[in-house]
């Protein structure tokens, strides 16, 4: 794990230490830097000794006949099965990295390596004989990778804010962005809240040349094929838990002590379950917040983390949620990345730092769950569409209208009227709708764009086939964009924030392409999400584990907004950073919804108020 940058152009040696500099807390453990002025290629690295902690392991790293360079973000889990494999083909390595397995299967295979990798990763590759520097994403966008073209040439990062570093990477906002954050609380695809900055989206690649982009590419697309009609549960849950198992196993390769988030959730749960059987270090510390706060409606976590730590037998820190906690909430709205609206970075922040002081380097996570099993809420109520979804259209529309009409107040009505309000749309348009923190009339309102948001999503859609199942549509669209543009990117920011890894088991790809072949009616049976999984971890887990009402991993905003962060909001909301960009009066609405008791208000106003924070640490 560590932090990457360069670039490809006409720019100073300078510019790599300067980069280094504004990421340095993603690389404790050593720092390098080469430049070309001849090819005008920079590249530098951060690192976060995890594999071969050894000064061998030190980047850029270049091949054996100096034709190669290497910088290398993340954890290839299945280098010691391709290193045997180059072995047997005659390679020798220097070191035992997982770094000089990537040089090496390059000389091989070109581009075609990124078929052969099982990790999380973001890379960048200078090969001098061809002039081509390769960027490349994993599969699923555990690791970032953000770039920016400039007039000098292209300049790349792992972070946003790194690219800043360099002038002539502007400032300026992107409106559409701005609508994208609104509408959804994460900005999906490609796309940054600034107008020259842009992600290299997961499984994807890009060849730069001569400073600029010569080809961008998908090498990898994620699965949306379930079989057409339901196996046999038994055989099936059996499978999942040997894949789970094989996933976690993988994830556990490491130099150095590695322990895992515990919420007593069912995903982080069934990966400690796993993972303190296959731990060879001692008995695995896990780390939960210390807090029975919860938002209205769930219920909280703390009492299930303790019964799972009892029951699996590992070490649980209780990390304190307390008034020192809020008081951090306006620090870390400012020094995030990009502007990402939600407290759970908070909570991935605290923990990473209490693991990081017992000596943590590498956690566990059990991100990606709900994303591959169907565990959120939309899931259920895009299960109950079968009880109205054949209406014809006129009584849809109705039913939307009734339903738009429904007080805010109570939490049950709330996602009653969310899940109906969108009846009179197409099926296609209903699934997106599910994904909307704020209406896209709302969001027009607040930004005077005429943007649609749903477009995204809506051309996404058309890379599956149209007869997928709703609820693998569903499925698609979570891991495309809302797992890798929000989860797994605060995720990775926080943690990294802390010099903390963070791994994602089931994110193994055997995993995630077993998942998508289980038919819908096992994943949502009747009101119950995740009921395979569930099935499955019977015998492995608790019954009250997994059984538990199920939460979130944020807060309870709008009570914090009325309470604690309420002066932080207001003066976010006067700030200048807002004046080209909001429509005050709709936000002076906003308040007063907010102020009356509609919850939902209070997350549109934290998505502005976290922007408004996040455009001044940038001015």
């Amino acid at each position: 794990m560590c932090g990457i940058a360069g670039f490809s152009g006409d720019f100073s040696e300078s510019l790599l230490d300067r980069m280094n500099a504004a990421q340095a807390h993603r690389g404790p453990d050593g720092a390098g830097i080469w430049h070309d002025p001849a090819a005008k290629i920079g590249l530098a690295h951060l690192r976060l000794a995890i594999i071969d902690l050894s000064d061998d392991g030190l980047q850029p790293m270049w091949s054996a006949d100096g034709r190669v360079a290497i910088i290398f973000n993340g954890e290839i889990y299945n280098f010691i099965e391709l290193r045997a494999a180059l072995i047997a083909q005659g390679d020798c390595f220097r070191t035992q990295s997982d770094t000089e397995v990537l040089l090496a299967l390059y000389q091989r295979h070109g581009a075609d390596m990124l078929d052969k990798l099982n990790g999380m990763f973001a890379f960048a590759i200078w090969d001098r004989d061809k002039g081509d520097l390769l960027l490349a994403r994993d599969r699923y966008g555990v690791k970032p990778l953000y770039h920016a073209q400039t007039p000098q040439g292209l300049v790349f990062a792992s972070e946003l804010k790194t690219l800043l570093a360099e002038p002539g990477v502007s400032r300026e906002i992107d409106p559409n962005a701005l609508a994208l954050l609104l509408t959804y609380i994460w900005a999906p695809g490609t796309v940054t809240a600034l107008r020259d900055v842009r992600k290299l989206e997961a499984g994807c690649a890009m060849i730069v040349r001569d400073g600029g982009i010569d080809r961008v590419w998908r090498y990898a697309s994620l699965p949306a094929n379930p079989d057409d009609r339901p196996k046999a549960v038994e055989p099936t849950a059996a499978r999942l838990r040997a894949l789970l198992e094989q996933a976690v196993r993988r994830q556990l390769i490491a130099d150095v002590a590695v322990g895992s988030f515990l919420s007593g959730g069912l995903d982080s749960s069934a990966v400690v379950a796993y993972a303190s059987r296959a731990y060879t270090r001692g008995r695995m510390q896990c780390f939960t917040l210390g807090s029975e706060e919860t938002d209205k409606g769930l219920v909280a976590d703390l009492p299930y983390a303790r019964v799972a730590a009892k029951a699996l037998d590992v070490g649980l820190d209780e990390v304190a949620v307390d008034a020192d906690w809020f008081a951090a909430i306006p620090a870390l709205m400012s020094r995030m990345d990009e502007p990402i609206a939600d407290p759970a970075a908070m909570n991935v922040v605290q923990i990473c730092a209490q693991a990081k002081a017992k000596g943590m380097k590498v956690l566990l996570s059990g991100a990606g769950g709900d994303d591959l099993f169907s565990g959120y809420r939309r899931h259920v109520a895009l299960a109950m569409e079968s009880k109205w979804g054949w209406a014809p259209r006129p009584l849809r529309a109705a039913v939307s209208a009734a339903a738009r009409l429904l007080p805010k107040k109570n939490a049950l009505v709330r996602r009653v009227r969310k899940a109906l309000e969108h009846a009179h749309l197409s099926p296609d348009e209903r699934l997106i709708a599910y994904f909307f923190w704020t209406s896209p009339a709302k969001v027009r309102a607040l930004t005077r764009s005429s943007y649609d948001p749903a477009t995204p999503l809506r051309e996404a859609l058309k890379d599956i086939a149209p007869e997928t199942p709703p609820l693998e549509k569903l499925l698609y669209l979570e891991k495309r964009f809302f797992l890798v543009d929000h989860n797994l990117a605060y995720t990775d920011k926080a943690a990294m924030s802390q010099s903390v890894e963070v791994r994602v088991p089931f994110l193994d790809p055997d995993l995630v392409d077993f998942a998508a072949t289980i038919h819908p009616s096992l994943k949502v049976r009747g009101r119950e999400p995740k009921w395979i999984f569930k099935k499955a971890m019977e015998g492995v887990l608790p019954h009250e584990v997994i059984w538990r009402p199920k939460t979130g991993f944020g807060g309870p905003v709008a009570k914090w907004l009325r309470g604690p962060l309420r002066p932080w909001l207001d003066e976010q909301l006067a700030s200048d950073a807002l004046d080209d960009q909001i429509d005050r009066g709709e936000v002076k609405i906003l308040l007063g919804e907010l102020d009356a008791g509609a919850d939902d208000a209070a997350w549109t106003l934290f998505v502005i108020a976290s922007f408004s924070a996040w455009r001044q640490s940038i001015a």
